[in-house]
This record gives structure tokens, C-alpha cells and sequence, in this order.
């Protein structure tokens, strides 16, 4: 009965989960993080209030974005001495990537005092992990698909950029830059911009990721006649979203990334 509730222990029993497909992960970006919060032996017809944190889950330490610690509140009167309510944090994850996040939730009453409260760190239920993007690269002569390059006035290098946990229906932007891999009598390698006209040779492209992972291609136009016979070419490139830099692909000594650079027909196609 209503009358015996208010004797016995008021509890609550979250869970928490991303609020767009209510899976325990989220992408990098503004997300929403829901947590459902289940009570029991709460008198009817009171007014409560729900306030939720979120946590570190490795460390349990507050969480910090953009200097501020990320907390929602969500005040209800409760119909029945059993029932749940919702409480909602919107938050940017972009220095988040690869956590897992934690939320803390405690009960209190309409005068402040509290009820009962849920500080776990390690509860399952209670974590979201934020699902790091990554992006890997095969650069190709486009002409022909192989990894040579003829140094005429139009060459053009085909980039194809696979990336893994994006968010679907999310528009990100590739970046690509191209370096000349410079190695020395002592066989040390270097990077060096390659430059054309006193200009970087740069190419970008937009695109909307249709699922979580797939691939864009980015297509550099450039002048390379006037670039030395066997020069290696190797394509930097780099994944944002709204202007922020989610990652990169940038090794000199990637095989996958390099063409090399004829100037005249390769005698071979060695891709």
C-alpha cells in the first residue's frame, strides 16, 4: 500500500544508453546521452527530482568538456509509488574518442534532502563508450589504378579513404595533402610538401556517411611535369566534422599511400 512504501527504502535503478538508437555507444560529435531511471517506494502525488552526472568510467573522476563538468536534472511528480523518468544529457564528445562515460544519478525530495542514489563506476548498464573513428588510405593512379604516375601537365591521384565509426547521416569532410618521401645516402627518410607553382597540392572532398563504416575518394589534380623522374608521392589525409580534426593518416613509409612518379610510361605496372 502507499502507506507502507513510505517506510521502505526509496530506490532507483538507471540505465543508460544513446538516445538516438539506444545502444550503450555514441559517435563523436553533439550526441545525447538518455538515462531511464527506474523508482520504487516514492509516496504518489510528491514531487521529486532526478540529477544525473557524468563520470569517467576508467577512473570515476567528474567529466570535463570544454572545461565544464556535464550534469542534467529532471524534476517529476511521481503517479504511483513505482515508475521511471528520463533524464537527458546533450553534450560534444569530440575530445572524447575511445572513452567510456559513466553516469551517476541520485534521488532527492522537494526540500533538497536525499533519497537514494546511484554512483557505480563500473555498472554496464550505466556506461556509453564513445566510438573512436579511424580512417585508413590506398592512394592509386587514377588512370589506370596502378601506383604509377606519369609526370605529364594533368596527372590526377585517386585517394580512397575507408573509415570505421562514423555516425550515419553525418556529414564529414577528407582532406588530403600530398608529401614527397625524401631519403638520404643514409637511407634516412624524410617528408617534404610537395609543391607545384609555389602551392601546395591539396584536394578535399564532402560527403554523408550513409552507415558507420565505408569509403569517400579524394582526387588530387596537379601539374607534374616538372616533378623528377622516381619521385615517391604519398597522400596525407585527414577526417573532420564540422571543422574539427576527428583523425588522421599520415606515414611517409606507407606502402598503400605511395605512387610512384615516371616521366615517361613505366615499363611496368607494379601495383
Amino acid at each position: 500500500s502507499a502507506a507502507s512504501d513510505v517506510y521502505k527504502r526509496q530506490e532507483i535503478h538507471p540505465t543508460a544508453y544513446d538516445a538516438s538508437d539506444s545502444d550503450h555507444y555514441i559517435g563523436v560529435g553533439t550526441v545525447k546521452v538518455s538515462d531511464k531511471v527506474e523508482y520504487s517506494h516514492l509516496v504518489a502525488g510528491k514531487s521529486y527530482t532526478v540529477t544525473g552526472e557524468l563520470r569517467d568510467a576508467e577512473t570515476g573522476d567528474v567529466l570535463k568538456v570544454n572545461g565544464k563538468t556535464v550534469t542534467a536534472s529532471q524534476t517529476f511528480t511521481a503517479e504511483k509509488s513505482n515508475g521511471s523518468v528520463t533524464v537527458d544529457f546533450t553534450f560534444d564528445s569530440y575530445d572524447l574518442a575511445g572513452k567510456t562515460l559513466v553516469v551517476y544519478e541520485t534521488l532527492t525530495d522537494a526540500n533538497g534532502a536525499k533519497l537514494a542514489e546511484h554512483k557505480d563506476k563500473d555498472d554496464v548498464s550505466q556506461q556509453v563508450t564513445v566510438l573512436k573513428p579511424e580512417i585508413g588510405t590506398t592512394a592509386t593512379d587514377k588512370a589506370d589504378g596502378d601506383k604509377n604516375v606519369v609526370s605529364e601537365p594533368e596527372a590526377t591521384i585517386t585517394d580512397t579513404v575507408r573509415y570505421v565509426n562514423l555516425t550515419p547521416g553525418k556529414t564529414y569532410k577528407v582532406t588530403g595533402t600530398l608529401y614527397q618521401k625524401v631519403t638520404d645516402k643514409d637511407g634516412k627518410v624524410t617528408k617534404k610538401k610537395l609543391t607545384v607553382d609555389g602551392k601546395d597540392v591539396t584536394a578535399e572532398t564532402e560527403f554523408t556517411a550513409e552507415t558507420s563504416d565505408g569509403d569517400a575518394t579524394v582526387t588530387f589534380k596537379f601539374d607534374a611535369s616538372g616533378i623528377k623522374d622516381k619521385t615517391p608521392l604519398v597522400a596525407f589525409e585527414s577526417l573532420s566534422y564540422k571543422d574539427k580534426e576527428l583523425c588522421a593518416h599520415a606515414d611517409i613509409e606507407d606502402e598503400d599511400q605511395t605512387c610512384l612518379l615516371y616521366t615517361s610510361p613505366s615499363p611496368r605496372d607494379c601495383s
